[in-house]
């Protein structure tokens, strides 16, 4: 069977200073020759994505690039539920997992930029339970023998945003997998949990650390002490505070932790790659399985608002969204904060985010090297330092700024590179990580740029 079909936009038109809201490809008002980007050359993107749904890759996917603050490529290809012969649509809903991680750091900077606190503050200056914190700490002749020992600096907000905390993923450490195992903290986010994300992060706080603070870059759920911190100084939900100052003011309509029942049969399924074959996810059971890179018992309808108690914010991995929705946030990046007639941010406070902020530390070496070489990390998202780890794009140091990019542990991702006044999101929903497809649609991006 051909997975591939054509694919279904919204065609309502509505003008909008960005061309942002629900345009389909047919009747975008700019040809991409406009911004300096070649049709033809966009339509190589087509070709690969097409041919990755034939080989079973992924069952359909939905992309939209944006250049000099206009909309040049908006699609949908292939199935969002093959069993239904479901088509793929650009207001399909996906899970978008660590696509999370940058809209949660921008909630915490809004904060920062109203002087609620400062980077280099303790965390337990308002959070007093998150003190006296431990630390794994390994025979320094490689033994594998470790102690537990008191954190030698103390945990600050900016480790939270920088990825230096040491609150690692299960899946990370074996050691840190069995401090977790069985506690809230093992779930990874994708579980309707009944306490906050004070009550969380206070939880956490009596489990060792992977590293002492500060010290080391290991991925995991760092962003969960921004949460806390909004959370506390807001006196809201940190679902509540992003709905309000960020996705109301975006038009960012489509974007949930607890997804509305009226709105779930948008959602696209998940599919587990088994050989050449996608095998769906059912809601109502759980899947672990290394075959498929699942480390924790993951229900993957976590976010159904009527089976969820809608208390706990998975910050950096638990927004459901369209690439629609994505667009408009990363448009307002691009721009530098704005977009239409609502800021959400300075420029100068992106240009800050989006420097290097783990000078001298590996980035991005848990489980990520391949196609990491040449990054390091801002705050909430990877920046590209150097394309000497084969990464297009441009670098920092160069220009407006560096190119920033992350994506989502079940197929979605976003890049902004403000010196070509572009950005573009992808989203497909497969297990195992989709590492190489999308990396290459990176590429296809790029060389469509003619001026």
């Amino acid at each position: 069977m051909n997975l591939r079909s054509s694919f279904c936009g919204v065609f309502i038109c509505v003008i909008c200073a960005w061309s942002f809201l629900a345009l389909s490809n047919e009747s975008l008002e700019t040809l991409p020759e406009d911004v300096g980007m070649s049709s033809e050359r966009l339509s190589r993107i087509d070709n690969y994505i097409n041919k990755q749904i034939d080989n079973r890759e992924f069952s359909g996917a939905t992309m939209i690039i944006g250049r000099r603050g206009e909309v040049v490529y908006k699609k949908a290809f292939g199935l969002a539920d093959i069993e239904e012969n479901k088509p793929m649509r650009t207001d399909t809903m996906f899970r978008l997992c660590s696509s999370s991680k940058m809209v949660a750091a921008v909630a915490g900077m809004i904060l920062w930029e109203e002087g609620l606190f400062d980077l280099l503050d303790p965390v337990s200056k308002y959070l007093p339970e998150v003190k006296d914190l431990t630390v794994v700490e390994y025979d320094v002749n490689g033994s594998g023998n470790y102690e537990v020992v008191p954190a030698k600096t103390p945990l600050l907000v900016h480790h939270g945003f920088n990825f230096t905390s040491g609150l690692t993923y299960i899946g990370s450490n074996p050691v840190i997998d069995g401090f977790l195992k069985g506690t809230a903290a093992s779930h990874n986010g994708f579980y309707p949990y009944d306490f906050d994300s004070i009550e969380y992060l206070n939880e956490r706080a009596k489990l060792p650390l992977l590293n002492h603070p500060g010290e080391q870059f290991n991925y995991g759920r760092d962003l969960q002490i921004v949460a806390a911190l909004v959370e506390k100084l807001t006196g809201k939900s940190f679902n509540d505070f992003l709905k309000e100052r960020i996705f109301d003011k975006l038009q960012m309509n489509d974007t949930h932790f607890f997804v509305p029942e009226d709105k779930m049969h948008r959602l696209t399924s998940l599919y587990l790659r088994d050989g050449d074959q996608l095998i769906k996810a059912e809601e109502g059971q759980t899947y672990k399985d290394d075959k498929y890179g699942i480390a924790i018992e993951l229900d993957p309808y976590w976010f159904r608002a009527s089976k969820n108690p809608q208390k706990f914010a998975a910050a950096g991995e638990g927004l459901v969204s369209t690439v629609e929705d994505y667009a408009r946030f990363l448009q307002m990046m691009a721009n530098g904060g704005k977009l239409n007639d609502s800021r959400i941010l300075s420029p100068k406070t992106i240009e800050f985010m989006m420097a290097n902020h783990i000078e001298g530390l590996e980035c991005c070496y848990q489980n990520m090297a391949v196609g990491m070489g040449g990054y390091g990390w801002g705050l909430g998202t990877s920046v590209l330092l150097s394309n000497s780890g084969g990464s297009i794009g441009t670098p920092m140091g160069t220009g407006k700024g560096g190119q920033y990019t992350w994506g989502g542990w079940m197929g979605t991702i976003e890049y902004v590179d403000p010196e070509e006044e572009l950005f573009f999101t992808f989203m497909s929903q497969k297990l195992p990580l989709l590492q190489q497809p999308t990396g290459k649609i990176k590429d296809l991006v790029y060389q469509a740029i003619i001026d």
